[in-house]
């Protein structure tokens, strides 16, 4: 895994360059290089994984094809597929590294053709210099970032503070707050691609690719890879027990996929959390290449402990595994705050990127260099309780016999919460995230899919936020845009969720954190190949009973039923623990920070979640790390 950045703003001096280049270092200790012409910087850091010899250095050329130039970001998984392509034109590549087969393929094939043939996560630019064209690409499901700009020129860059030297250092240029980054950070606590924090910078989409012509100075943009239709009836037992073929079609390909993805020159392991994605990712890894696996273990929090059963499978599956005890920054908010801007730069709510960080440190301190995860599994095959309560809605609205007890359920849950009935509502909310998904579930049946859709990701609803009419319908907008409404439900919700929860979110949140601690992740449930059998093979998903349903049953047939029963925990940080622990130095930062939120969010709303939560009414945590780190980081935004 890399870093790439590339401007044709070569007004800047040389010292703004290898700013910029520097600023992207720590994504690629082994080698560092760069190109420059006339027109165009390109720079490139590289982590060897795949290769450890000087054959992978970029940017990448050869004296054949002296025109082409290639910066290059990620991995690509069918190499032996792709080497067989190129022999039928009596190409044959000189050295094992990917970059040079993404390389001859670009010159052979064109960009359209190649990134079509090619499986794995990757964002690279391509650099025509006879017709003055740079070429930049994304994965299909943006495993890999790439932000861009076309301020005064063309800059791109694997980071959002790399791209920024390009226009910080411009004598007409400054990066300005985007209002509509705010509402969508305070909204879905990440960036949407045209809401990012900064107004001159994009994320280039999931799926996409764009050319900056260098003479014309303008920037084509076309989208290569459209989401496959998950759409499907959901299919009861008795029809998932008839259709063996499709387990076993099922376990073909997720063997085939983590085989493929567990192949590194450098030494690679896995994450296991105990749960169902990862167990079953290991049970398919070839163990003469992967040995090693680690799991987190959070200090003086049972709850989230998974530790015991991470054992138990990592045992039964021939693995080395090394429990990681987290202190949780012993529970100062202050201190994880700083530790989750110094990472992302700017505000970012998915709290997991600590625990992931501290994860890949340890790794990294024992020579791990790859990692497999299990993200993604939850997305494809429906695992989450959101997806369960719009599978509800659609059975309420077909049939009368579930309106009675659904509506039973929501008067009970509104009397016992509203009235503090024999405080069932303290005995509930003392269990970790059991109150906010009850809350949560109430919220969503009744409503129509695309509105359970929106409530299910929001924060802060639209009249919590100031003075923000305009850029919240703006920001809703943009995320409406990828929920197809003809789509039955929850399938429209999961393809939603591939295109924005997934890459600007769970993506994001990985690649920051392995990155920083020079890990690469590796996700085999986003390979495009087991998208696409999903949709094509009618894949059973869920049912009123459970979820992941093609995936429990592979468990039960591996001997792992007992790991398919239990609850969904991952590696999700105490937030709650550390938010209780924290409420005066919460209400402090509020207090110290009020003139600058108070721009962006009703104060009184803030005041009122924090005495909700000391009192234990309600779970805001989310909501109030939300508001916490946006706090932090409008005291003091950080200079690049």
């Amino acid at each position: 895994m890399c870093g790439i950045t590339g401007s044709t703003k070569l007004f800047l001096n040389e010292i703004t360059l290898k700013k910029a280049l520097a600023s992207i270092n720590y994504r690629g200790p082994d080698n560092v290089g760069e190109y420059k012409d006339d027109y165009v910087f390109l720079g490139h850091t590289r982590l060897s994984i795949s290769d450890l010899t000087n054959d992978g250095n970029q940017p990448f050329k050869i004296k054949e094809y002296k025109d082409y130039i290639l910066i290059y970001n990620g991995e690509i998984f069918n190499t032996s597929k792709l080497k067989e392509v190129l022999s039928k034109k009596n190409i044959f590549p000189k050295t094992k590294c990917d970059t040079e087969i993404l390389y001859l393929l670009l010159v052979n094939f064109g960009l359209k053709k190649t990134i079509n043939l090619i499986e794995g996560m990757f964002a690279f630019a391509f650099y025509d210099k006879k017709n003055k064209l740079i070429w930049i690409s994304r994965d299909h499901l943006g495993i890999k970032p790439l932000f861009f700009s076309l301020h005064d020129g063309f800059s791109f860059s694997s980071t959002i503070e790399g791209l920024s030297i390009y226009l910080r250092e411009s004598e007409d240029s400054q990066l300005s707050i985007n209002k509509y980054g705010i509402v969508s950070y305070l909204q879905f606590g990440y960036n949407l691609p045209k809401s990012q924090i900064y107004s001159e910078i994009q994320a280039l989409l999931p799926g996409y690719f764009g050319c900056f012509d260098i003479n014309k100075k303008n920037f084509i943009y076309e989208k290569w890879y459209e989401i496959p239709n998950l759409s499907k009836r959901i299919p009861i037992n008795r029809y998932l027990n008839s259709k063996k073929n499709i387990l076993e079609k099922t376990d073909l390909i997720l063997e085939k996929v983590v085989n493929e993805q567990s192949i590194s020159d450098a030494q690679g392991s896995i994450f296991l959390s105990g749960g169902i994605d990862s167990t079953l990712i290991a049970t398919y890894i070839n163990k003469n290449l992967i040995k090693k696996a680690y799991t987190l273990k959070y200090v003086d929090s049972n709850e989230f402990d998974e530790s015991k059963i991470a054992e138990k499978i990592a045992d039964s599956c021939g693995l080395d595994l090394k429990i990681c005890e987290f202190n949780f920054f012993n529970y100062d908010i202050n201190v994880a705050a700083e530790r989750q801007l110094k990472l992302v730069k700017y505000p970012f709510a998915n709290s997991t990127i600590l625990s992931t960080d501290f994860l890949c440190s340890q790794a990294s301190k024992d020579g791990i260099r790859m990692a497999l995860i299990g993200d993604g599994g939850d997305e494809l095959f429906g695992g989450y309780p959101r997806y369960k309560a719009m599978f509800f809605n659609e059975l309420i609205k077909k049939s009368m016999l579930f309106k009675l007890p659904i509506q039973t359920f929501m008067s009970f849950y509104d009397f016992i919460m509203d009235f503090k009935f024999l405080q069932i509502n303290k005995i509930i909310n003392s269990k970790p995230n059991f109150e906010r998904r009850l809350r949560a579930l109430r919220l969503l049946i009744g409503l129509n899919n695309f509105e359970a859709h929106r409530i299910s990701h929001i924060y802060f609803n639209k009249n919590d936020l100031i003075n923000s009419d305009f850029e919240s319908n703006a920001v809703m907008k943009e995320f409406d845009s990828y929920f197809e409404k003809k789509i039955n439900s929850p399938f429209s919700s999961m393809m939603s969720d591939l295109q924005t929860w997934i890459p600007f979110n769970l993506n994001y949140s990985s690649d920051i954190a392995s990155m920083n601690n020079n890990v690469e992740i590796r996700v085999p449930f986003l390979d495009k190949r087991i998208l696409e059998f999903v949709s094509a093979e009618n894949v059973p998903i869920l049912n009123l009973n459970q979820s992941k349903i093609i995936l429990r049953k592979l468990l039960k047939e591996k001997g792992y039923k007992y790991i398919s029963n239990l609850p969904k925990k991952g590696f999700n940080p105490p937030l709650k623990t550390l938010i209780n622990l924290n409420i005066s130095e919460i209400n402090e930062a509020f207090y110290e920070s009020k003139k600058l939120l108070s721009k962006y969010l009703n104060y009184e709303k803030l005041n009122f979640l924090l005495i909700e939560q000391k009192d234990g009414k309600r779970d805001a945590s989310r909501e109030l790390w939300n508001a916490f780190v946006l706090a932090k980081w409008l005291q003091n935004p950080p200079d690049f």
